[in-house]
């Protein structure tokens, strides 16, 4: 019969899975980062209807009861002084990345957590099911590209060898990026599940004198 985890499997278990999803945020966030720019382009491709969709989106947040009377004092504050004023030169960087992907990282790790323990454990995935689903995802984003250049070519000023070019090339980097945190994280994974179904009760027993 398998003992309870102790505190140290618990707190290593802990420790080892916000590593995982210290590997998993940075990709998390360039899909993220590249699916905001897939919508831009999308959005710039129709133009009358993003600026009709935008303003509707604006009127709605004015509208909020506690958000919108300081929204709207933002963007009258913006168009009388004419430009958004931003002080960079005070903000090291470095600190604010790193500072940023260990608090994205924690409530990754949060979420699935809470995740878990409302829809149950998930069966995790094989490495080699993630890195297809991550190749399929990759030729996606070729796929789009190439949608997005017919949609409205005069506004890419490049043919459309160079568009798919473009697509394949940014397509290659995400995939490299998602391979190696995939392939980390599915590596701490099978650590952390290791280090919480080992039993330790036999090492740690103490054998009587004879």
């Amino acid at each position: 019969m398998r003992t309870q985890p102790n505190f140290l499997q618990i707190m290593g278990t802990l420790v080892i899975d916000y590593f995982r999803w210290s590997q998993l945020a940075p990709m998390i966030l360039m899909w993220a980062a590249m699916l905001g720019m897939l919508f831009a382009l999308l959005f710039i491709s129709n133009q009358e209807a993003t600026f009709t969709l935008v303003e509707r989106m604006a009127q709605w947040v004015s509208n909020l009861p506690w958000i919108g009377p300081r929204f709207v004092e933002w963007i009258e504050a913006q168009s009388q002084d004419g430009a958004v004023h931003v002080n960079l030169g005070a903000i090291d960087f470095k600190a604010v990345v790193l500072r940023t992907w260990a608090v994205v990282s924690a409530i990754f790790m949060a979420f699935a957590w809470l995740a878990s323990r409302l829809l149950g454990p998930f069966k995790p995935w094989t490495l080699k099911r993630k890195l297809a689903s991550a190749a399929m995802a990759c030729l996606l984003i070729v796929v789009v590209f190439t949608i997005l250049y017919f949609l409205d070519h005069e506004a890419w000023n490049d043919s459309p060898f160079q568009a798919m070019l473009s697509g394949t090339q940014m397509a290659l980097v995400m995939f490299v990026v998602s391979a190696w945190c995939l392939s980390v994280s599915h590596a701490l994974g099978w650590l952390s599940s290791a280090l919480a179904n080992a039993d330790f009760s036999k090492a740690t027993k103490r054998v009587p004198f004879e």
